[in-house]
């Protein structure tokens, strides 16, 4: 049977073919992309294309009408060509366009954003005007100016940051020790919170009592066993509402999430969602398809979602593309089985987690300053 509902593009539609799809199906699909770089083999506008591709395939199933596709990133990955422009100006620009869509009319507004980070989706969300992402940094770069001078200024009292890992921790301790240094008219108080029944689920006993130390001597609290279910504008609620703590700025600081649009690809996941994949970066289900860092995991190799592996698979990545196309045999990557973590606790003095060792001292902290400093030298422009 033929499908025959109504659906068009914005910019093709006279007034009365959008009046008679708006009189069926209201809705508003809007693409979002990005101006970044992919590498050699891929256009700028890949995100884009992507997310624009998806969208016309589903407004020809249901009905409604496409927009053109919104280009303008948050962040984009680093290149003399890659785009971007402030969070402010994104939040603002949104903002007008689903106020312009509902005053015509449109009852719902699909937006499907190609481009994915974590954090850069939280702009879009309602609890954006309330939450900030620890990443990408450039957008919690904006928003620190705006906490201090909300500190300075006497309406910052309580801050939550939502994860447990080493990320979470060592950004409450970085916060709190750049808070306590700054002239305010009170004190700030601080807490960490995790799903997780114990914090840096995935380091030491050492590591986890230093920080634990760390924490517990600036009077930052921590829940455990905690799930956020909801960020409101002052206050976080956990466990379905059973309990609410309140907060004046609400940071994200939460390990990797599979990106949603995976489970529509047909490809193999596991249970995280995450795209499985073998040694040679290729899904198992479909090994003409590859993948690497965070949105996979390789079978049979247990390791964090971690940079430190995600950059490391690189280099093979691009050499399988490489060899694919020359028809040779494709090279290996096996993860490491451990990587040294150099976690600060905000007042030049640090801990080093490996394994099952752990060490501390102000020596680690200039000693994870200096690789720091050396790997940022490195992307400089």
């Amino acid at each position: 049977m033929e499908n025959t509902v109504p659906w068009g593009r914005y910019t093709e539609l006279r007034p009365e073919q959008l009046e008679a799809i708006m009189a069926v199906a209201p809705v508003a699909y809007v693409p979002w992309g990005a101006l970044e770089w992919h590498g050699p083999h891929l256009p700028f506008g890949l995100d884009g294309f992507t997310a624009e591709g998806v969208a016309e395939r589903v407004v020809q199933r249901t009905g409604g009408v496409l927009l053109p596709t919104t280009w303008w990133p948050i962040t984009a990955l680093p290149h003399r060509f890659s785009l971007s422009i402030g969070s402010d100006v994104v939040q603002a620009l949104w903002d007008g366009i689903f106020a312009e869509l509902a005053r015509a009319g449109f009852k719902l507004v699909v937006l499907l954003s190609g481009h994915y980070a974590q954090g850069h989706e939280l702009v879009l969300m309602d609890a954006a005007e309330h939450a900030i992402a620890a990443k990408p940094f450039t957008v919690f770069a904006q928003r620190w100016d705006r906490l201090i001078a909300a500190a300075q200024g006497g309406t910052l009292r309580k801050v939550i940051v939502i994860g447990g890992g080493a990320a979470g921790v060592e950004l409450a301790l970085a916060m709190h020790h750049r808070l306590a240094h700054a002239t305010m008219p009170h004190a700030i108080d601080f807490a960490v919170v995790t799903d997780a029944q114990w914090l840096l689920p995935d380091h030491n006993r050492q590591t986890r009592a230093a920080l634990e130390r760390a924490l517990a001597q600036r009077g930052i609290a921590v829940y455990l066993n905690s799930r956020v279910t909801c960020v409101e504008a002052t206050h976080v609620i956990l466990g379905g509402a059973a309990e609410a703590i309140a907060s004046d700025a609400t940071i994200w600081a939460t390990g990797a999430g599979a990106p949603s649009w995976l489970a529509d690809t047909g490809l193999t996941l596991d249970a995280q969602g995450f795209i499985r994949i073998d040694e040679r970066l290729a899904s198992v289900s479909n090994p003409e398809i590859f993948a690497a860092g965070d949105c996979a995991t390789i079978e049979g190799h247990q390791y964090p979602k971690s940079g430190v592996y995600a950059v490391r698979q690189g280099p093979v990545l691009a050499e399988n593309l490489r060899r694919v196309l020359a028809g040779e045999r494709l090279a290996n990557y096996v993860p490491q089985p451990r990587a040294l973590a150099l976690i600060s606790t905000g007042n030049r003095y640090a801990v080093a987690s490996y394994g099952r060792y752990a060490l501390e001292g102000a020596w680690v902290w200039r000693w994870k300053d200096y690789i720091d400093r050396k790997f940022m030298r490195r992307y400089r422009a």
